[in-house]
């Protein structure tokens, strides 16, 4: 195990923490950043990530806070309030939004950006940037090295290959550089397209 702040992997026992449900979690103390952390928690939050997942995935496939909210409760026995889940909608949506400002969907880059409601292609294409948006966040579905909840950074870094093996591939035909990955409309299955 690693801290989950600095992923040190000197870390320590520091005592447990008992929820307001009666479990006992074991926290942990990092040696290198001096943190204390419980393991499975995002960083700066004491809820575990599957229920973070979880409450985001319901909000963005339509369901209201007090819905989400219910069904929390239901399945982890756990007293979310609504601002809660939207802070973390709000959170985890600005991430997002980070990485798809300048992802061109047609070809899986980071060689557009993102003006108000237009997307612009490096070519000098224009795309409804809400399309160009919803496209990216689909193609995640059946991308085999980012996953749903794959952190920002690691998912930038992924792209930033991406990109460049792109832009190579560009300029030279006989590159031996693979497409990573890439994931392109021509590589979506229909329905997306």
């Amino acid at each position: 195990m690693n801290c989950k702040y600095c992923q040190s992997p000197n870390i320590i026992k520091f005592g447990t923490h008992t929820t307001a449900d009666g479990v006992e979690i074991q926290r942990y103390f990092c040696n290198d950043c001096k943190r204390k952390f419980v393991p499975d928690t995002l960083p700066k939050m004491q809820i575990p990530v599957n229920q973070v997942a979880a409450a985001v995935s319901m909000y963005y496939e339509g369901l209201s806070l007090n819905e989400i909210k219910r069904i929390i409760k239901q399945i982890y026995n756990k007293d979310v309030s609504d601002f809660g889940i939207y802070i973390w909608v709000e959170r985890f949506t600005k991430d997002a939004i980070k990485i798809t400002d300048h992802l061109d969907s047609c070809n899986g880059t980071l060689s557009g950006r993102r003006s108000g409601d237009t997307f612009y292609r490096e070519n000098g294409e224009r795309l409804d940037a809400d399309t160009n948006g919803a496209r990216n966040v689909l193609a995640r579905l059946y991308d085999s090295e980012i996953g749903r909840w794959t952190p920002y950074k690691e998912v930038k870094s992924i792209l930033l290959k991406r990109t460049e093996c792109y832009r190579l591939k560009l300029l030279n035909q006989d590159s031996s550089c693979s497409q990573l990955g890439l994931s392109t409309e021509s590589e979506l299955p229909e329905f997306i397209c």
